[in-house]
């Protein structure tokens, strides 16, 4: 099992900080320099450019001489209780994926982090996310999310999305079977 420390040091070992170009490119599209450069609730974790190979649901960093490699954004996502536990890569074409499979959702430490009494923010995707500065969850792992966020207060900023949000977390009745015994 890769250690939390290995995964940190592969992402700041094979990604680099944004230049100011990218940096006003996300801005532009609503993202927040604070979302840019932390990770709620945690000492680190930027938002960071890499070049990586996108193979399905998971992703690599290019190497030279490799597979052709796509830009793009690179975020660590933390477990339950804010330690390192996998990197997401994306792009500005919809592509998600992550280096390890670990993650099950992008912002996960939220889930136990103080609201107040407010509901867990659930976002409908990473840029989604960004623009509200990080500040609830991604659902990476529709099949693990209802579990996981079970007897959770949520939020989103939308009723079709909360309809959506609503179908995929409802789980389905286990099947149960009646043991018929024969009369002795």
């Amino acid at each position: 099992m890769i250690a939390a420390h290995e995964i940190a040091e592969e992402f700041f070992s094979n990604s680099r900080r944004l230049d100011d170009a990218q940096r006003a490119w996300i801005m532009a599209h609503g993202v927040s320099g604070s979302a840019i450069e932390t990770d709620p609730y945690c000492s680190s974790g930027p938002l960071r450019f890499a070049s990586v190979v996108f193979c399905g649901q998971y992703f690599d960093f290019a190497v030279d001489g490799g597979a052709p490699a796509a830009p793009a954004l690179v975020v660590i996502a933390r477990d339950q209780f804010g330690v390192t536990d996998d990197l997401v890569a994306f792009d500005g074409r919809g592509r998600l994926a992550l280096a390890l499979g670990r993650a099950r959702l992008l912002g996960q430490q939220m889930i136990f982090a103080p609201r107040l009494g407010e509901p867990l923010r659930v976002f409908e995707d990473v840029w989604a996310w960004l623009r509200g500065n990080r500040d609830g969850i991604v659902i990476l792992d529709w099949e693990n999310a209802a579990r996981r966020l079970e007897n959770v207060p949520l939020a989103v900023d939308g009723i079709e999305f909360g309809q959506i949000l609503r179908a995929r977390l409802a789980r389905p009745a286990p099947s149960i079977f009646v043991k018929i015994r024969e009369a002795a």
